[in-house]
């Protein structure tokens, strides 16, 4: 029996995975609606899988509802009792719009999402709802564009509850079946399996998924260069050891000078925040005051309920007292006597998320990431490509950095798509007809 072939399989359901597989939908309809070029349209057959329940990456909401069907929580997330309306960001939630150039234009151009400028700090700005927005956005538009074209009603573009734990380098040999959706014999192929017993194949793979991770979670047959192995064990995944709070309030009371700082060090006595901003939304309909913490563990302890309620209603209560005495420290006495009045609280914790964090028991926030170029070169003569804020040249760790080495691979993966649907050309055409061709495409495209 025959197995159906993809033309690209995308890793990782976070920021830089959606960001493929829009580009590739989006590659598509220009190929298609093209009139100026005599190559042939591409038409690229691709799927996404996500290990997790829900896509999103390190972006979230307070309730944490991603565009799956389903309004479930993530067993790291918690919350009081109502309050935020779903508004409050959980993971990722600042642009700057005058430098993430990608980031401006993936919401403001082709999303058409709303901003404005964060409250305690005009340079930067939020986007109205979340940045989970950029998700339901992206998530919505691929599956609609995959429901109108798909001829099996069942199908789906994107896998949810997917690990992926081996990754193969194939070389089909007992297939004689020559359609272009089955395995290819002349063709090198990338086996994937997944902890569900699943096996895919495809033409080319894009890991979009934190690097340390990958290393931990997906063996590689054959082994991936020594010089990625030793960037992807050195490297960590930026603030995966954070542990977000949002204290919530009936209205905005503190002074907005005071509300966007860096506390002390989690390291002393004085509490375990080491930042906080105002998470309000442009409406003022909510009023929440958002802290970064390092919440350590005894790493003997190894009872993973040891979040309990009651400990993350304690830690609400650290917080605002700590606040409380900044403020106090600053001269908001008025400030300080509400700091406690907070009518609910959200707690995420990323490093209980095991295909998040590489770490569930950090005992310090690592420095942020500079560029490494090894993390970004792709593998097997270009099979495998590697996306993910991580591997960016430019910005890695921060959301611009996941939109950037989602163009990157985009732009390795137009080619090779382009050179691939002409390879039938190539057979029964002369080779300068079929080089014309090649360039006449990359050039509709911008890909030359």
């Amino acid at each position: 029996m025959s197995q159906k072939i993809f033309d690209v399989i995308i890793v990782g359901g976070g920021l830089s995975g959606l960001v493929v597989g829009y580009g590739l939908d989006q590659l598509s309809l220009l190929s298609s609606s093209s009139s100026t070029t005599t190559a042939p349209p591409v038409h690229v057959n691709w799927k996404l899988l996500e290990a997790r329940s829900v896509l999103g990456g390190r972006l979230a909401n307070n309730n944490n509802n991603m565009d799956n069907g389903s309004n479930a929580r993530s067993t790291s997330s918690e919350v009081a009792s109502p309050g935020g309306s779903g508004k409050i960001d959980m993971g990722g939630a600042w642009i700057w719009p005058r430098h993430q150039p990608y980031m401006r234009s993936l919401v403001q151009d082709e999303l058409h999402l709303f901003t404005f400028d964060q409250p305690d700090d005009p340079s930067s700005t939020r986007i109205e709802g979340g940045a989970v927005e950029i998700i339901h956005a992206l998530a919505s538009s691929i599956q609609a564009r995959f429901q109108s074209t798909s001829a099996i009603s069942n199908d789906t573009r994107i896998q949810l509850n997917t690990p992926v734990i081996s990754c193969t380098l194939w070389l089909p040999e007992n297939n004689n079946n020559n359609d272009d959706q089955t395995t290819d014999h002349h063709s090198r192929l990338v086996r994937l399996q997944t902890a569900t017993n699943q096996e895919f194949l495809a033409r080319r793979v894009v890991f979009a998924v934190p690097p340390k991770l990958l290393h931990q979670h997906v063996t590689f047959d054959p082994p991936l260069s020594a010089s990625k192995q030793a960037a992807m064990v050195a490297s960590h995944t930026w603030m995966a050891g954070v542990t977000k709070v949002a204290l919530v309030y009936a209205n905005r009371f503190w002074n907005r000078r005071y509300s966007n700082m860096g506390l002390l060090s989690p390291s002393t006595n004085d509490g375990p925040a080491f930042q906080v901003y105002d998470s309000s939304t442009a409406d003022e309909s909510v009023a929440a005051l958002t802290f970064f913490t390092l919440v350590k563990k005894d790493p003997k302890h190894v009872d993973q309920k040891s979040d309990t309620t009651d400990s993350n209603r304690s830690l609400a209560k650290q917080l605002a007292t700590h606040m409380a005495q900044v403020w106090n420290a600053l001269g908001q006495e008025a400030a300080a006597q509400q700091a406690l009045s907070y009518t609910s609280y959200h707690v995420h914790s990323w490093p209980r998320e095991k295909y998040i964090s590489e770490d569930d028991r950090p005992q310090t926030i690592h420095p942020h990431p500079h560029p490494v170029r090894a993390l970004a070169e792709p593998e097997w003569q270009g099979l495998l490509e590697f996306a993910g804020s991580e591997t960016d040249q430019t910005s890695p760790g921060v959301l611009e950095g996941a939109v950037s080495a989602a163009r990157r691979v985009l732009n390795s993966l137009q080619q090779s798509l382009f050179f691939q649907s002409l390879s039938s050309l190539s057979l029964s055409s002369n080779k300068k007809e079929s080089s014309e061709q090649v360039q006449e495409c990359l050039s509709n495209q911008g890909g030359a």
